[in-house]
């Protein structure tokens, strides 16, 4: 998977959506039989979409309340990005390959390392937040950025106040397939300040065309 070193109009420096073109869009059957439970329980296969929202905290001064969720995921990828916005729509623009102007996005790049998960489906668990290249677990959060975009979808805090120190996604239950969810917890200290995004989630499975490529649009 290939990264973009520059993103969306020079402003934001990150995993940039190739890691949704990479990790996303087609229906994946769900796990194994043996990893399975009935649907509805606790960190299990089995999690239905619903309508997420909350505040998460205060970022560089002003809230984050989440009011969509979506997440990208295809059969054998071996990333998971998990996408939450205060801004609603949010598979649609991607579909049309487009960020959501004014809105705050919190994006979460979780990843399999190791070779006995390369190609495993995600499932519940702890994601801790990698501390750097030398020192990856079997499974992490590879990256977490947080942006506050302008009307043109130009990010409009320094990558420094924003840049995660610490924390981890737990995954409670994910199914990658039309109406199935991600749905789980976040915690992420951010940028010199400590700011702290703490909360639950319930994250859309978002099936993006085959050809999606990195949102160029804002709307």
């Amino acid at each position: 998977m290939k990264l973009l070193a520059r993103s969306l109009r020079g402003a934001w420096l990150a995993f940039a959506f190739l890691a949704l073109a990479a990790g996303c869009g087609r229906e994946k059957p769900v796990a194994p039989e043996a990893n399975r439970q009935p649907a509805g329980e606790p960190g299990r296969p089995g999690a239905t979409a619903t309508a997420p929202t909350g505040n998460l905290g205060m970022v560089a001064g002003g809230a984050f309340t989440v009011r969509d969720a979506v997440f990208f995921w295809h059969e054998g990828a071996d990333d998971l990005t998990v996408m939450l916005s205060d801004t609603p729509g949010l598979c649609a623009r991607m579909k049309d390959g487009a960020m959501p102007g004014g809105g705050a996005v919190l994006m979460l790049l979780l990843k399999h390392n190791s070779r006995e998960l390369r190609d495993a489906p995600f499932g519940p668990g702890r994601y801790p937040l990698r501390a750097s290249e030398g020192e990856r677990l079997a499974r992490d959060l590879k990256n977490a950025v947080f942006l506050r975009l302008d009307a043109a979808c130009g990010n409009t805090l320094p990558s420094a106040d924003v840049r995660p120190v610490e924390g981890e996604v737990v995954l409670d239950a994910v199914e990658a397939r039309e109406g199935g969810a991600a749905k789980g917890r976040v915690r992420l200290v951010l940028g010199a300040r400590r700011d702290v995004l703490e909360g639950a989630f319930s994250a859309a499975f978002c099936a993006l065309p085959d050809d999606a490529t990195e949102p160029r649009g804002c709307r």
